[in-house]
């Protein structure tokens, strides 16, 4: 549906070309890049529209997937997604971090509340990393380096988002807060439906 490949062959200026789809995203500074991907320090973050929220479509049914390197860990953090969570309004999808772990987070259209899949486990600071989450309209999957660690069946229904929301890449952003991603991000794909990734072997395991 959409994928962002953060290197510089997409950048022109602060705007990257998407791999998948005709959304255009805007960085808030003349992107930088590594081996690792676009770097973002903390004040650098992406939208699909920087100055009005308006959201791309988004499918009832979604595969977040992005390919990371977590730099610092604040409090919250956000990779890619979707997202309003102001008090009890609380609508949309995002891959993210909260403190020093991963989350999945997600409102669907028989809820009224937000549910934080969080990863059960510490990350590894300035790893190489694949982050999946995925919603089947039913259970909630996230998924690190393609291993399952963490599942709910809490939200029903199709996803339901705030149109009037940025779709973010490096930020967790809404109408309240704005919390910048710190480290690289190489990729980012947007799915309709699920997708499940395939577990990465350990070079000992490989025949």
């Amino acid at each position: 549906m959409y994928r962002w490949q953060l290197d510089s062959k997409r950048a022109n200026e602060q705007s990257i070309q998407p791999v998948i789809g005709n959304v255009f995203l805007e960085a808030t500074e003349l992107p930088k890049f590594s081996s690792g991907g676009l770097k973002f320090n903390g004040t650098q973050w992406l939208a699909n529209d920087l100055g009005t929220p308006g959201l791309p479509p988004m499918p009832e049914t979604i595969t977040l997937e992005a390919h990371v390197s977590v730099g610092a860990c604040p409090d919250w953090t956000g990779i890619v997604g979707a997202l309003q969570d102001n008090g009890s309004y609380e609508r949309g999808c995002m891959l993210g971090v909260h403190k020093d772990k991963f989350f999945f987070s997600l409102a669907s259209s028989e809820s009224q509340k937000l549910t934080y899949l969080m990863a059960p486990t510490t990350l590894e600071k300035r790893k190489s990393t694949q982050l999946v989450g995925t919603y089947d309209g039913s259970t909630m999957r996230l998924y690190v380096n393609g291993v399952e660690v963490a599942q709910s069946s809490e939200q029903q229904g199709g996803l339901r988002v705030d149109e009037r929301s940025w779709l973010t890449i490096g930020a967790y952003k809404d109408n309240d807060e704005l919390y910048p991603f710190q480290g690289e991000i190489k990729s980012v794909t947007i799915y309709e439906g699920v997708w499940q990734p395939v577990p990465k072997k350990h070079p000992k395991d490989l025949p």
